[in-house]
């Protein structure tokens, strides 16, 4: 028997005015916030649901969603039983609300929906080996453990040098992604000649300034594209790209297929979520 049995897992979409009814359920359910806003009840406490947010409901628990008020609340919705005496009792010591902003737990949990939505051999069991991951990192975010960085919690963790200074580079990089980074403008930044800059930036890292640069660039066009509904236009000059034609190439280079499809998918992906899982009675909208 493993660890964690998965009840159901899927994103779903909770658009202006939807809300669910109070209800409760003998198995633990968790709510990742993707975007947007709102209010839930448990156990006749009300707690504000915010993006990165992680909701823990316990088995038997009372909760209820309140109508969201300002925006579509996009969330990934998993419901699970734990089988580990261990396991369960330090998942029922965590706070019901946490922030985790890592994009490692992010994508744990949309590698786990996605094994559990293809129905490929194997697609439950490794939907809930992660899943277990998805609550072990979880648990390791609320403890001290969580002082040391995760690899993929921040691009500069990467980066080790006994200078520091192409790890200064990326830092600047970092803060400066959205601007129209030249080599000029890092070589007048740090003062040194743009030949050696970028020699020691590409023995650092394997990439070049600008190649960084852009996969920077790309990885928070993935967010805003996912998670808003910002034009592709906009997206493109939000994180420092000027022509929309090299920003699309630049992407499909990076990301294995275009702005727009990568969109469609997260539409699809939820639309294939509400299809097959379920007809949510509890879910309900209040249009007055």
């Amino acid at each position: 028997m493993s660890n964690v049995d998965m009840v159901w897992m899927f994103m779903l979409d909770y658009p202006l005015g939807w809300g669910s009814h109070n209800h409760s359920h003998d198995y633990f359910q968790i709510f990742f916030i993707l975007k947007g806003s709102s209010e839930m009840i448990i156990a006749g406490e009300k707690i504000s649901l915010q993006k990165d947010n992680c909701l823990l409901i316990h088995p038997n628990q009372p909760h209820e969603l309140l109508p969201t008020t300002k925006d579509t609340l996009r969330i990934i919705d998993t419901k699970f039983y734990i089988n580990n005496k261990d396991l369960e009792a330090a998942v029922l010591a965590l706070p019901p609300i946490t922030k985790i902003d890592q994009a490692e737990y992010r994508t744990i949990l949309l590698k786990a929906r996605d094994e559990w939505a293809s129905q490929a051999a194997y697609s439950r069991e490794c939907a809930c080996a992660l899943l277990e991951q998805s609550l072990y990192t979880l648990l390791r975010n609320y403890t001290d453990a969580m002082n040391v960085p995760s690899y993929y919690s921040n691009e500069k963790d990467i980066i080790k040098t006994s200078t520091g200074l192409a790890g200064a580079i990326e830092d600047y990089l970092e803060s400066n992604y959205y601007q129209n980074i030249t080599l000029d403008m890092v070589a007048e930044h740090f003062r040194y000649s743009k030949n050696y800059l970028c020699k020691l930036f590409k023995e650092a890292t394997g990439l070049t300034i600008i190649e960084y640069c852009n996969r920077l660039r790309i990885s928070k066009a993935c967010d805003i594209i996912a998670y808003t509904d910002h034009k592709l236009s906009k997206v493109c000059h939000e994180v420092g790209f000027t022509n929309i034609h090299y920003f699309s190439r630049t992407f499909k280079k990076i990301v294995g297929y275009s702005p727009m499809e990568l969109r469609n998918r997260e539409k699809s992906s939820i639309y294939y979520d509400v299809q097959l899982h379920g007809k949510f009675q509890y879910r309900y909208y209040n249009g007055g």
